[in-house]
């Protein structure tokens, strides 16, 4: 089965978590040979993507998504985009800090 999510030729790998549901995180982590979890710390910026990663996480995603994650956008994320979704994720919670 095969569901449709948005996707740009820009995804990075916070707006594919956007767009995406857990069933389509989970499918794309297995094809990766990752966890949802791993994905996770990459998107929160407290895990650097390895260069292999990143190629299998493009590779798995255009069979997963008709188009494909931008390599270089996961393992260049940028921080300030870690930060924002961070501090997202504490506002959240109810967090100030």
């Amino acid at each position: 089965m095969t569901l449709a999510i948005s996707y740009s030729p820009d995804m990075n790998i916070k707006q594919y978590f956007k767009s995406s549901n857990s069933d389509q995180q989970e499918a794309l982590a297995k094809k990766a040979g990752t966890t949802v979890g791993y994905l996770a710390q990459l998107k929160y910026g407290n895990r650097i993507c390895s260069r292999p990663l990143a190629e299998k996480l493009e590779e798995a995603s255009c069979e997963e998504l008709g188009g494909k994650l931008d390599a270089v956008s996961i393992i260049f994320l940028d921080r300030k985009t870690a930060y924002s979704t961070n501090q997202e994720r504490s506002s959240q919670r109810g967090n100030t800090s």
